[in-house]
């Protein structure tokens, strides 16, 4: 699904990331796959970047968001997590109507 807001009905994007598959859940299992990977001797270079990220979105408070929400941490000019309403632009579409949509 869509992770960009307003783009698609009844995703969690469009319901400010609550209701999907939660970014903490994103962390377990790619740490699972990661383990498993190397129990074979396997690398999985995109896997470890993709959890370390998560990781920092967890940390940042939005571990029960959806893992989606990935999109809207990094577009955020300063990576933390906004409130409805929040008047901040953000870095890149300098839009505070999307910013307002998140968190």
């Amino acid at each position: 699904y869509h992770p960009v807001p307003g783009l698609m009905e009844n995703t969690p994007s469009s319901r400010n990331y609550e209701n999907g598959f939660n970014t903490d859940l994103m962390v377990k299992d790619l740490g699972l796959a990661i383990n498993a990977a190397q129990d074979v001797g396997a690398e999985l270079p995109m896997g470890k970047t993709a959890s370390g990220l998560y990781k920092r979105m967890s940390a940042a408070g939005n571990g029960r968001k959806d893992f989606s929400g990935l999109y809207r941490f990094f577009y955020d000019a300063d990576n933390t997590a906004h409130s409805p309403g929040d008047e901040r632009q953000t870095k890149g579409s300098g839009d505070p109507e999307i910013a307002a949509r998140i968190h």
